[in-house]
């Protein structure tokens, strides 16, 4: 699951002859006035657009919360999308995906001409209460909350009452590029401050 940006990339490219063409539901009916709400598997919109890529999704027969890869073995493209309540697909960055997983077991193979044809939305985050979060750039360590909050630990006494002594090891140093896939949260100054809950993937973003 590397170079998850460069692969969802690549395959945003290869769409477009599919997506012009080829694709179930036409380009114009691509979402011009979706809206994004968060919280987990929480997409919205208003508009003919959100419901054309449900529609999309049904005439491939393949269900929202579903786990999909491409079929063809490509080594630019191997990466693991869950398929969101906004009909689009949402991207596993590397550490991820095992947060919600513990294999890969239900994720279904589909072909280009489909994963072409399903756009992509915001990346999936880490799963609350799971790890410890920490960016390469910076030195603050966060508690992940639903919806894809970062919550600030304020203090190492906190980390131990929350993740034990050994908190230190469930720390994950995540890449700074993804840092617009989280939102900021009140920060933690007791560990009363922090009851972690999920109710299912949680991505931010369109």
């Amino acid at each position: 699951m590397k170079n998850t940006l460069v692969r969802g990339l690549w395959l945003a490219g290869a769409c477009l002859p599919f997506l012009a063409y080829a694709c179930p539901v036409a380009a114009s009916g691509l979402p011009s006035d979706a809206f994004w709400k968060l919280g987990s598997m929480s997409f919205g919109s208003g508009g003919s657009g959100y419901t054309a890529l449900r529609s999309q999704l049904d005439t491939f027969g393949l269900a929202t919360h579903t786990l999909v890869r491409l079929a063809q073995a490509d080594p630019l493209a191997d990466g693991i999308y869950y398929l969101g309540d906004d009909g689009k697909r949402h991207a596993f960055p590397d550490q991820v995906y095992a947060s919600w997983y513990a294999d890969q077991s239900a994720i279904r193979p589909i072909p280009l001409e489909q994963m072409s044809c399903i756009p992509l939305g915001g990346n999936a985050t880490f799963r609350p209460g799971f790890k410890l979060i920490k960016f390469e750039g910076a030195p603050n360590v966060y508690a992940v909350d639903a919806g894809g909050l970062l919550r600030w630990i304020t203090a190492e006494p906190i980390a131990v009452t929350l993740y034990g002594s050994n908190w230190k090891q469930n720390i994950e140093v995540v890449s700074d590029a993804l840092y617009i896939n989280y939102r900021m949260g009140a920060d933690i100054k007791t560990s009363d401050d922090y009851h972690p809950t999920d109710s299912g993937v949680t991505y931010i973003g369109g």
